[in-house]
């Protein structure tokens, strides 16, 4: 939780809005990021992207998990593997969002489906335009496809 920690300092003292790239994949643990954000005073909105389709999983776990410190000094087949076993583990305990966790917006595959409940305000609202201005597909190095089922908090001072 030391990165969740650092962003609410960030935006306690210098940020407007920021990132908190997470795999907040149980109702637990967004319970947890919402509560730690709202005492600071900050407003939430959760962004998942669903995605079941294993050529973008793979471009992504290439494109940016084989450059990630995490697997600095390990071979890249090896951090494959391991990144896939990550996956696996979080489609198991992965619980979707649901309407009453406050504001989300959800992508379900590239192109087939957005989803965006509870955002109000001027900022998360947008946030949300930004994103969904985004196109996430293999092909487009830089532009966030996401890998399986993940969640990220976006916070707003």
């Amino acid at each position: 939780m030391v990165a969740l920690e650092d962003m609410v300092a960030w935006l306690t003292n210098a940020g407007q809005v920021a990132i908190y790239d997470a795999t907040n994949s149980t109702r637990a643990r967004r319970t947890m990021v919402r509560a730690r954000c709202e005492r600071a005073g900050f407003q939430v909105l959760f962004i998942e992207i669903r995605c079941d389709d294993p050529h973008i999983i793979e471009a992504n776990i290439r494109s940016t998990k084989l450059s990630s410190p995490d697997y600095a000094d390990t071979d890249p087949d090896e951090a494959v593997t391991d990144f896939r076993a990550r996956i696996a583990h979080y489609q198991r305990v992965y619980q979707p969002l649901d309407d009453d966790e406050g504001a989300y917006r959800r992508v379900t595959g590239p192109g087939r489906g957005v989803t965006v409940s509870n955002v109000d305000g001027y900022l998360a609202a947008r946030l949300v335009f930004f994103l969904m201005n985004l196109h996430l597909t293999a092909a487009r190095p830089g532009r966030g496809a996401r890998s399986t089922r993940s969640t990220a908090a976006s916070a707003t001072a």
